[in-house]
C-alpha cells in the first residue's frame, strides 16, 4: 500500500513538474515575442531598412542583413529550448550602432538598450532577482 501511494505521488510530482515547465517555456517565448515587437515598435523610420533588420538567432550570432524593408516578426512555433539556449536579435546595419548611440531624431535613446531596460523590468517584477 505505501509503495503505491508512493507511486502515485511521484507521478503526480512528474505531472507537474512538466506543467511548470511548459508554463515557464510559454512566458520565456512569450517575452522574446514581445521583446522583437517593442524592437520593431521603437526603431526609427527613414527607409524601413533597420526595422526590417532585427534578425533573431538560436544559440548563435549573424552576420547576416536583409535588402528588404518587409519587417517579419520572430516565428518560435516549431522552436524547442532547453535551459542554457540563448536567441539573439541582432541588427547587423552599417549604421545600427550610429542609431543604438543616439544618431537619430526618432530614436534620440537608441532601440536595443530601451527594450534590454523595459524587457529586464518587467521580468524582474515576474522572477525575483
Amino acid at each position: 500500500m505505501v509503495q503505491s501511494n508512493l507511486k502515485d505521488f511521484l507521478k503526480e510530482v512528474e505531472q507537474k513538474v512538466k506543467a511548470y515547465e511548459k508554463e515557464r517555456y510559454k512566458w520565456c517565448v512569450d517575452n522574446i515575442l514581445m521583446a522583437n515587437k517593442m524592437l520593431v515598435g521603437l526603431s526609427p523610420v527613414n527607409t524601413g531598412l533597420f526595422r526590417a533588420n532585427h534578425i533573431p538567432t538560436y544559440n548563435t550570432k549573424t552576420n547576416r542583413t536583409k535588402e528588404s524593408t518587409d519587417v517579419e516578426l520572430i516565428d518560435l512555433s516549431d522552436a524547442k529550448f532547453k535551459n542554457g539556449d540563448t536567441i539573439t536579435i541582432q541588427n547587423n546595419l552599417a549604421y545600427a550602432d550610429a542609431l543604438e548611440a543616439g544618431h537619430s531624431t526618432q530614436a534620440p535613446a537608441g532601440v536595443y538598450g530601451i527594450t534590454e531596460e523595459r524587457m529586464r523590468i518587467k521580468i524582474n517584477k515576474k522572477v525575483k532577482v
